[in-house]
């Protein structure tokens, strides 16, 4: 069955509310929300009493039948709306309200042979409306910012009637390329697996996201942030814990994808390049761990492509384009804060690369069976040294890891050219000296004696 993604938007309180699928965890509720209930039985459909979202209880004997019908919906599923305000207009009180619905927006295969992008609004719905609904122009936006990798950032994309820029290529086929995980990871959303689902995996993402946004308000180091929520976090009821903020902002923040998408806006407002950057790192260590689950099951020499060398290597080397990008095309030149997160970037793939290099792998095809060699073993490409360079100020907090990093590809072998600048920019880095209130960050490794003698 073809992918389907939902999202959800903000729409008119007047319009209908579809039916969604909710995680098993929204179905969880208290002792107390079960002992209130005991005295309606809500198990019967057809039962003439009901009780409200205000845990008022209400009897329908005097109504006819389709009215009945209409209150046991609204009360049983209540919509997600809120008052805004309210005021008095004349003999009239005007209530203005907010109501969020769900979409489902479904991008099929092109053998699929129907309609290739529907949405479950009216207008997406109608198979005679051939232009895109805004549910399905906001959908494919959002895709096109997470898997176009190779184009001129510089110059406007080409819109074509179907809602997407031509240089996406079919939809379909650019969400199974970059893996539908690897989007759902980028759209902060969770990733159902066919397979089998497991709410507490999908979370998993959710729940290191708000630990890095909690810990962003204090400005601590989000891996020694509040150990006693994280490390082994309880996501049961209630949400509110008492004298417990921070506890209880996590859980909405995991609970509601609203409200985790405003934190996350308001969180990284002014930082947007501080964030891109941030958000590209997750995006490495989602490809990384499919890339090791992969080979882990399959190794260097299956005939499978799903999560292979090649694949890997194309979202890496993409990633780097897109910081490429950022430190290149601003109007102002980056700040030392984010010259920082950019080198860190960039560093910390450097390093994942370099630590992927398979002693082990004998014959030949080299380049298609190690991610090492096909990025900087064997080839010459200037890898990473190349946005390094243009920035050696953000660099020079993450000398030491540096230093650790050429002695592996001194060890492991690479092109003597780029053995020799990479030794060249670390020497640059040295003379200008370290700071003395900036400790070591950053991946290490372990150091070796010899490492600067072998060069392939």
């Amino acid at each position: 069955m073809p992918p389907t993604l939902r999202l959800s938007v903000p729409v008119p309180a007047e319009e209908n509310r579809p039916e969604f699928i909710r995680d098993e965890q929204d179905s969880l509720s208290s002792e107390s929300d079960s002992d209130d209930n005991s005295s309606v039985n809500e198990e019967d459909e057809d039962s003439d009493q009901v009780r409200s979202p205000t845990r008022l209880v209400y009897n329908l004997e005097a109504l006819p039948e389709k009215t009945k019908s209409t209150v046991r919906d609204a009360f049983n599923e209540p919509p997600a709306m809120v008052v805004q305000h309210c005021r008095q207009v004349g003999d009239t009180f005007a209530f203005q309200m907010s109501e969020v619905v769900t979409r489902s927006v479904r991008i099929r295969a092109p053998s699929s042979g129907e309609t290739r992008m529907t949405c479950s609004c009216a207008q997406g719905a109608r198979k005679d409306d051939k232009e895109p609904c805004r549910h399905i122009l906001w959908l494919l936006d959002q895709l096109v910012k997470q898997t176009l990798y190779d184009t001129n950032h510089e110059q406007p994309l080409t819109m074509t009637s179907a809602g997407f820029p031509e240089e996406m290529g079919d939809p379909f086929r650019a969400i199974s390329d970059h893996h539908l995980n690897i989007v759902a990871d980028g759209l902060h959303c969770r990733y159902v697996d066919p397979e089998g689902y497991d709410p507490r995996q999908a979370d998993q993402r959710r729940i290191e996201e708000s630990r890095e946004l909690l810990s962003s308000v204090y400005q601590s180091s989000s891996h020694s942030f509040r150990p006693d929520i994280f490390d082994e976090p309880l996501l049961g009821p209630p949400l509110v814990k008492a004298k417990d903020l921070d506890y209880t902002v996590f859980r909405m923040l995991v609970d509601d994808d609203n409200f985790f998408h405003y934190f996350l806006s308001e969180a990284t407002r002014g930082s947007d390049v501080i964030q891109q950057f941030r958000l590209l790192s997750h995006r490495i260590n989602a490809v990384l761990q499919e890339f090791d689950q992969f080979n882990a099951t399959h190794g260097p020499d299956s005939p499978e492509v799903f999560r292979n060398v090649a694949w890997a290597a194309r979202h890496i080397q993409g990633v780097v384009s897109l910081i490429r990008y950022a430190i290149w095309s601003g109007e102002k030149p980056l700040k030392a804060a984010e010259k920082d997160a950019a080198a860190k970037t960039l560093i910390h793939i450097l390093d994942s690369v370099v630590k992927r290099y398979n002693r082990n792998l004998v014959g030949g095809r080299r380049t298609e069976r190690d991610l090492y060699l096909r990025l900087i073993g064997d080839v010459d490409c200037g890898f990473i040294l190349n946005e390094l360079e243009v920035i050696p100020e953000g660099a020079l907090l993450y000398m030491y890891s540096l230093d650790m990093i050429l002695n592996d590809i001194s060890r492991q072998g690479a092109i003597v050219e780029y053995v020799t600048r990479f030794r060249k920019f670390v020497a640059q880095l040295k003379t200008r000296g370290p700071s003395p209130s900036l400790k070591r960050e950053g991946p290490s490794s372990e150091e070796s004696e010899g490492a600067f003698k072998r060069m392939r």
